[in-house]
C-alpha cells in the first residue's frame, strides 16, 4: 500500500513537472512557456495588484511573490495580501509589509515667508497631498492616526488660506486649525475668513490675521472745468456712505487697512471741501499731509481756503500752492479831511492787511485782498504814504503800482520839509509826486491886543489853530475885540487864552494898554486910570506873579493923575476933598456922634442891589452921617452889578474897578462910628453847605478889594448867607439871577 501511494505521488510530481515544462494549459495558465517567461508574467500580475499604493512594492521569484512596504492600517495590509492572493499565477505570497506608526496628535504645519512655503507633519499616504503640494509633500511623514477621511480636505483649506497670506503660519492638530499671518488687504483677510466658514463637521479653525497697512494711505481729487473726481482708500465698506457725502457716489473708493487715525475722514472732508471751491485744482491726502494746488478766484477765496485748512485735526498739516490772477493796477488810496482819515485799495494777504491795521485801524477792513502786489517793498511804501498823509492838515494819497502821489496842505514849512525828506529815500523803482502847500509862513504865533477904556479893544497878529476870539473877549471882560488875525494850524491856543485871562483880571485898572502875547510870553505896556498911581508897583508885582513863562510888564501912571494935596468940592456930598495917597478924602469937618443904640437894618432892595439902613434910630446928626455914606455908596454903584466867575469867588475886571471906586467913596465914612457889612447871597442850586461857603468867599473877595483901597479893615466885615435869604423864586432864571447878589448893610457903633 505504501509502495502504491509513493508511486502515485511520484507519478503526479512528474506529471506536474512535465506540465510546467511542457507548457500544457491548466486552469487558464499556459504552462507551455519557459520559467523566465512565467516569472515575468507573475511579476506583472503582482505589480498590477498593488498599483496605486504608494510605498508598496512586490518582487517575484518563480511563482513566489514577496510584498514589502508600509501599510496604512491592518485593513490596508489585509487588502494588499488578499489582492495578491486573488491571482491564479502565484504559488506563495510572502508578506513583508509593516504597519504605519500611529501619530497622535495628527499634525500638519505650513510656513510661508515671502514666496517660500515649507510643509511638515503627517500624511496618511505618500500620495495623499501630491496634487496639492507637489514635491513639497515629500517632506511629510506617512503615519496612521488621521482623524477621518475629511482630514485631507480640512488641511487643503488651511493650505489655501496660507497661500493668500504673507508671513503666515498654518498649524493643524487633529481636527483643529490655527492660521496666523498678514493679509495684503482687507479683501484678503475677508477671503481667508470666508474659506474657513464651511468646515467639515467636527472641525474648527482659529484665524489670527492682521492686515498689512496700505502705505501710503492716499485720497486724491481732481477738479477741471468738466467736473470733479475723487479716488482713494476708505477704512472699510461701512465707511463708504460717509465718504460719499463729500466725494460723491461716483467716487472710486477702495477699502484698505492702514488709515492713519480716526481723524482721517475729517481731514479728507476738509481737503475735498477746499478743492470744490477752486475753479480747478488737485488734492492729495497722503497719510496726515494734505496737499492742495490749483487756481483760486481771488485772494479772498485763497485766504479763506488756507484758513479752513489751518483747522485740520491735530497731527495733520497742509501744503498749498494756490495761484490767483493779479489785478491789472495795484492801488492804495487815502483821504484826510476835518472828519478824519479814510482808506481803500488792495492788500496781498491777511498778514499784510493786519500790518496796515496798525497804521489805519478799522479802515484796514476796507482793503480788498488781491494778487499783483508790485514787490516786497510795497507794504513799506504804503506805510510811508500813510504816515505822510497823517502829517498833513488835509490831503489825498494815491499809490498806483510803484508811483506815489501826495497832494494837500501842511501846517508849515517845517512839516513840508519833513514830508519831502520822508519820500526822498524810496526803494529802487518807486517814484513820488508831491504837491504840498504849507499853510503857515513858519513864524510863531503871536497876538497883539490894544485897549482903551474909551474906545474898547482891538486885536491883530497870527493866531493858533484852536484860539477862540470870543473866549478872549470874555477873558478880558470887555464888550468886543475888533480887528482881524491870521489863522494857522500851530498849537498854543489854550496857553494864549490863559494869558489873556490873567491880563483881564487887571485890565479894569488901566486907561489904556498894549499887550503882545505868545503861548510862552507876555509883553504888557499900560497906563493906569486916574487914582491908580499908588497901586502901580502893587499892580506890576501882582501881574508878574500871576503869569508864568517870560514876561515884560511896564506900567505908567495916568497923565490926569491929580497932584497930592489938590482939593475939590464933591457935588454929591457938598464937602471939600483933598487928594492924598491916590484918594480924595473929605476934610475932617464931619463930627459923627456915637450911636450905640442904633440897630443894623438889612433890607434887600432887589437884584444885586446895595442894602442900606433906611431908618436909622440914632440922633439926627448920626442920621445925617449914615445917609451921607449911603448916598455916596449909591451914587458910586449907580445900580451896577457885582459879577463873579461862575461857581467861583473870583471878581471880573469890571467889578473890581467898580469896588475900587466904591472904596474911594466910602473911605471917609467907614471906621468913624459907622460899620459896613458885605453880604454874599446865592441861589439854591447846589448843597446848602456849598452855597454858604461860596457866598462867604465872594463877600470876602469884595472886602479884600475895599481894604486894599484904604477902607478901615476893623469896621468892615464879610458874611455869607448862602441860599437862606432869597428875594425871589428859585423856580425861574430871573429869580435865580436875583438871588445871586451882594448886599451892603450899614450900621453905627
Amino acid at each position: 500500500m505504501r509502495t502504491l501511494v509513493g508511486l502515485i505521488i511520484l507519478v503526479l510530481g512528474y506529471l506536474g513537472l512535465g506540465f510546467w515544462t511542457s507548457g500544457s494549459f491548466l486552469s487558464g495558465l499556459n504552462f507551455g512557456k519557459n520559467a523566465a517567461e512565467i516569472e515575468e508574467f507573475v511579476s506583472k500580475e503582482a505589480a498590477a495588484k498593488v498599483a496605486g499604493l504608494k510605498g508598496i512594492t512586490t518582487s517575484v521569484s518563480g511563482r513566489d511573490i514577496t510584498v514589502s512596504g508600509i501599510a496604512g492600517s491592518r485593513e490596508e495590509q489585509a487588502t494588499i495580501i488578499a489582492n495578491l492572493e486573488s491571482s491564479d499565477a502565484y504559488r506563495i505570497v510572502r508578506d513583508k509589509t509593516r504597519l504605519l506608526t500611529v501619530a497622535s496628535p495628527y499634525v500638519f504645519n505650513g510656513s510661508k515667508s515671502g514666496d517660500d512655503i515649507t510643509y511638515t507633519g503627517n500624511t496618511p499616504t505618500k500620495a495623499a497631498f501630491d496634487s496639492l503640494l507637489g514635491s513639497a509633500s515629500d517632506d511629510l511623514v506617512v503615519a496612521a492616526g488621521a482623524p477621518d477621511e475629511n482630514w485631507i480636505d480640512f488641511v487643503a483649506i488651511g493650505v489655501a488660506g496660507l497661500g493668500v497670506l504673507n508671513d503666515a503660519e498654518l498649524a493643524v492638530s487633529d481636527k483643529t486649525m490655527t492660521l496666523t499671518g498678514r493679509a495684503a488687504s482687507l479683501e484678503g483677510r475677508a477671503q481667508v475668513a470666508e474659506m474657513i466658514k464651511n468646515l467639515p463637521d467636527g472641525y474648527s479653525a482659529k484665524l489670527d490675521v492682521d492686515v498689512q497697512p496700505t502705505v501710503p494711505y492716499v485720497f486724491s481729487g481732481t477738479k477741471t472745468p468738466d467736473g470733479i473726481m475723487f479716488t482713494g482708500y476708505i477704512p472699510d465698506e461701512a465707511a463708504r456712505s460717509q465718504f460719499e457725502v463729500f466725494a460723491g457716489e461716483g467716487a472710486e473708493l477702495t477699502p484698505a487697512f492702514g488709515m492713519p487715525d480716526a481723524n482721517w475722514p475729517s481731514a479728507v472732508a476738509i481737503g475735498a471741501g477746499a478743492l470744490k471751491q477752486l475753479p480747478a485744482g488737485e488734492l492729495t491726502v497722503s497719510g496726515q499731509l494734505v496737499t492742495l494746488t490749483g487756481e483760486a478766484e481771488s485772494m479772498v477765496q485763497k485766504a479763506a481756503i488756507e484758513a479752513r485748512l489751518a483747522e485740520l485735526p491735530d497731527g495733520y498739516s497742509a501744503q498749498t500752492d494756490l495761484s490767483v490772477d493779479p489785478v491789472e493796477l495795484y492801488t492804495f488810496n487815502g483821504t484826510k479831511t476835518a472828519d478824519g482819515l479814510t482808506f481803500s485799495g488792495y492788500a496781498p494777504d491777511d498778514a499784510t492787511r493786519n500790518q496796515f491795521a496798525a497804521l489805519i485801524g478799522n479802515e484796514a477792513a476796507k482793503l480788498t485782498l488781491a494778487a499783483g502786489m508790485p514787490d516786497a517793498e510795497w507794504p513799506a511804501v504804503v506805510g510811508a504814504g500813510v504816515n505822510g498823509l497823517k502829517a498833513m492838515s488835509n490831503g489825498t494819497l494815491s499809490i498806483k503800482d510803484r508811483t506815489i502821489t501826495l497832494t494837500g496842505t501842511v501846517a508849515g514849512s517845517e512839516q513840508e520839509k519833513k514830508l519831502r525828506d520822508l519820500f526822498s529815500g524810496l526803494p529802487s523803482g518807486y517814484k513820488a509826486n508831491l504837491d504840498i502847500k504849507a499853510l503857515d509862513d513858519g513864524k510863531p504865533v503871536s497876538l497883539n491886543m490894544k485897549y482903551s477904556d474909551a474906545s474898547g479893544g482891538t486885536i491883530s497878529g497870527k493866531a493858533p489853530a484852536n484860539v477862540d476870539i470870543a473866549k478872549l473877549v470874555n477873558a478880558l471882560a470887555i464888550p468886543s475885540l475888533n480887528g482881524a488875525v491870521s489863522k494857522s494850524d500851530l498849537e498854543g491856543g489854550d496857553a494864549i487864552t490863559k494869558r489873556f485871562v490873567r491880563i483881564g483880571k487887571f485890565l479894569g485898572r488901566f486907561k489904556s494898554a498894549d499887550a503882545t502875547v505868545t503861548p510862552s510870553s507876555t509883553i504888557f505896556r499900560g497906563v493906569l486910570k486916574s487914582g491908580q498911581s499908588c497901586n502901580l508897583s502893587v499892580t506890576v508885582s501882582a501881574m508878574m506873579e500871576s503869569m508864568d513863562g517870560t514876561n515884560d510888564i511896564k506900567i505908567s501912571p495916568s497923565p490926569d493923575e491929580p497932584k497930592p494935596g489938590s482939593t475939590r468940592l464933591n457935588s454929591a456930598t457938598g464937602k471939600t476933598e483933598t487928594y492924598m495917597n491916590c484918594l480924595w478924602k473929605e476934610q475932617p469937618d464931619i463930627v459923627v456922634e456915637p450911636a450905640i443904640m442904633e440897630p443894623a437894618v438889612q433890607e434887600p432892595q432887589g437884584l444885586d442891589a446895595i442894602e442900606i439902613d433906611a431908618t436909622p434910630t440914632e440922633p439926627a446928626d448920626n442920621e445925617i452921617s449914615l445917609a451921607a455914606c449911603q448916598a455916596r455908596a449909591n451914587a458910586t454903584l449907580d445900580g451896577s452889578r457885582i459879577n463873579f466867575v461862575t461857581a467861583k469867588a473870583e471878581l471880573d475886571a469890571k467889578s473890581t474897578a467898580l469896588i475900587e471906586r466904591l472904596a474911594v467913596a466910602i473911605q471917609s465914612c467907614v471906621g468913624k462910628g459907622i460899620n459896613l457889612e458885605v453880604g454874599g447871597h446865592t441861589d439854591d442850586r447846589g448843597s446848602a453847605a456849598y452855597n454858604a461857603q461860596l457866598s462867604l468867599d465872594r463877600a470876602a473877595a469884595v472886602v479884600e478889594v475895599l481894604v486894599d483901597k484904604g477902607v478901615d479893615a476893623n469896621a468892615i466885615t464879610a458874611k455869607g448867607y448862602g441860599e437862606s435869604s432869597p428875594i425871589a423864586s428859585n423856580d425861574t432864571e430871573q429869580g435865580l439871577a436875583a438871588n445871586r447878589r451882594t448886599t451892603f448893610t450899614w450900621s453905627t457903633n
